[in-house]
């Protein structure tokens, strides 16, 4: 004979469920770029289909400009200016300093606190952005990344004063990669234990480098012998100076 749990056991295991599931869904923290160590140009006239005339800031979002003018547009997902709904470019959000009640100084680590709208209705709308757009520290949001950076247009080409869709821009990039550790320390028997990433190094005067051979896994066991002291040092990519 089965039994049914009284109803009050029932909506509680119910509700325990629906927090579990819950806490298997916690979003990741956003991805935070600062600076504005990037920097890039798109001539007048040129077109948008080229690499070189695209910020191809993530694979999600490839900035450019039309020479028809228009504000920029995401050549991931559009041929051009959205001239009917000025959304462009798709994908983005954007805050600017001093504008929509954002304070008159911010960075990529003010995101949380600042008012995001599209890239036309942060510098003031179609009126206002020609006035407002060059040298004003601005946040994007990258939607489907989830990154914010920090950018400042250097120019925004207009009519005869340079038009035809040119814009130039210093912005944010990916932080570097931090590198690779070498942990060491000691075992039985005076065992000296190096644990590292990548490829492993070593010398006896700090300056001739050479790669281990063979390369080792990790950890590499060394016992101590009559030999001068050695200096051990990693590298993943691009092997250092």
């Amino acid at each position: 004979m089965r039994v049914s749990p009284p109803r009050n056991v029932a909506a509680t295991c119910a509700a325990l469920m629906a927090l579990l599931n819950a806490a298997t869904e916690v979003d990741a923290a956003p991805e935070v770029w600062g600076g504005l160590e990037v920097s890039f140009t798109k001539a007048p006239s040129t077109g948008t289909t080229e690499e070189a005339n695209q910020d191809r800031i993530t694979g999600n979002v490839w900035l450019t400009r039309d020479p028809v003018q228009g504000g920029l547009f995401n050549a991931t997902v559009e041929t051009m200016w959205d001239f009917t709904t000025s959304a462009s470019p798709a994908g983005t959000e954007w805050a600017a300093a001093g504008l929509n009640g954002n304070p008159e100084s911010i960075s990529s680590a003010d995101h949380a606190s600042l008012n995001f709208t599209t890239f036309m209705n942060a510098y003031g709308g179609a009126g206002g952005l020609a006035f407002n757009i060059i040298g004003r520290r601005t946040v994007v949001h990258l939607i489907e990344d989830d990154i914010y950076l920090e950018l400042e247009f250097q120019s925004w080409g207009i009519g005869a004063q340079g038009g035809g869709g040119a814009f130039s821009y210093l912005r944010s990039g990916p932080p570097a990669a931090a590198p690779p550790m070498v942990p060491i320390a000691h075992g039985e028997g005076g065992a000296v234990i190096i644990e590292f990433t990548g490829t492993l190094q070593s010398c006896d005067d700090l300056v001739s480098w050479v790669d281990l051979d063979p390369q080792p896994a990790s950890p590499y066991v060394l016992m101590p012998g009559p030999e001068a002291a050695l200096f051990f040092r990693s590298w993943n990519d691009v092997p250092p100076p």
